[in-house]
């Protein structure tokens, strides 16, 4: 057997190698996904119920100073003592955060099992978002749609990059 041939063959068997790397671990990677997704929308679930509890407390203190959240909140934010103008300015960003997180659970909520990832991946709530990534352990699942999606963009990416080494090497001519 020639050296070429040889050489040959070993490089068929890594790109062998490399092709099934790279399937199995984009597939158990993509399996990660819908355990990944279910955790964050449980903290944003938790979020919004924290948030929903503190505006039902301010609303309260609105209620008994005889006029709505909002406008109580305009008439704090516009104080001139500092520290009530910053409680005023609170009170209006968590009025923001609660719309925002509200719609956010809601779009989770009408999407497929599959649009999800891109809805939070998109969309997502960055401290919610951190949290969950640091809380989140990974776990030797294996769910069949994401299992296809993950094979399937490894072997993209595979074909990718051996399209991209392939064109960087030259070619011997016999």
């Amino acid at each position: 057997m020639e050296l070429a041939n040889v050489e040959a063959s070993v490089f068929r068997a890594l790109k062998d190698l490399l092709l099934i790397g790279f399937a199995l671990s984009s597939l158990l990677a993509a399996s990660q996904i819908p355990g990944f997704v279910q955790e964050y929308e449980q903290r944003l679930g938790g979020t919004r119920d924290e948030v929903t509890r503190l505006v039902a407390e301010f609303t309260s203190i609105a209620e008994r100073a005889d006029t709505d959240l909002a406008g109580y909140a305009i008439r704090l934010a516009n104080n001139v003592d500092a520290s009530i103008s910053a409680t005023g300015r609170e009170i209006l960003s968590l009025l923001e955060r609660e719309t925002a997180v509200a719609a956010h659970v809601d779009a989770l909520a009408a999407s497929s099992r599959l649009m999800k990832p891109l809805l939070v991946m998109g969309y997502a709530d960055r401290e919610i978002i951190g949290a969950t990534w640091k809380a989140y352990h990974y776990t030797l699942t294996l769910d069949p749609e994401f299992a296809l999606i993950g094979l399937g963009v490894g072997w993209l990416l595979y074909a990718f990059i051996g399209a991209i080494l392939g064109a960087m090497m030259p070619r011997r001519r016999y």
